[in-house]
């Protein structure tokens, strides 16, 4: 969900709600499993939400669950407080990705800043990663098909460039 829905309420440590987060995805993936379904637990940047900043924080989530109805999510926009590069966390939690997401740290399609785009595209295809990539936007200045087109062109041209 948003990062409004996951964070501690007022008078909740964020630890105890982490806690809540993982009773309730620990009842929830095995019924998601059963439909084949795979629920994602994303890290957020920690200006966005109180709860689950890393990779790190998340894949410690989906082991202790244990179950294929609970993955997690890779989301560029969202890396701020990882402390590893993006090649280490590739190589660390390639099995439990299932999703990434592209966008600049500031919310603007891939290529309008300076997020490191090649690096990872090229740590993904190396890896042998085959899940979806999106371009997840927040800005869609000019238009929406301004975006996307330019969004393709940039990740076409940096994933060429391998």
């Amino acid at each position: 969900g948003s990062s409004k829905q996951r964070e501690a309420l007022v008078g909740v440590e964020p630890r105890d709600a982490v806690e809540r987060l993982k009773d309730g995805l620990a009842q929830l993936a095995p019924q998601a499993a059963s439909r084949n379904v795979v629920v994602l637990l994303e890290p957020l940047a920690p200006h966005l939400c109180n709860v689950i900043h890393t990779l790190d924080e998340a894949v410690a989530i989906v082991r202790e669950v244990r179950s294929p109805g609970l993955q997690t999510i890779l989301d560029s926009h969202n890396t701020a407080a990882e402390k590893q590069s993006l090649d280490e966390l590739i190589g660390r939690h390639l099995p439990h990705i299932r999703h990434v997401h592209l966008n600049e740290m500031d919310g603007r399609r891939p290529g309008a800043g300076k997020f490191p785009f090649a690096a990872m595209l090229a740590s993904l295809a190396r890896r042998g990663y085959r899940g979806w990539l999106s371009v997840e936007v927040f800005d869609l200045e000019p238009d929406g098909e301004t975006v996307a087109r330019q969004s393709l062109e940039y990740l076409r041209g940096v994933a060429s460039d391998r």
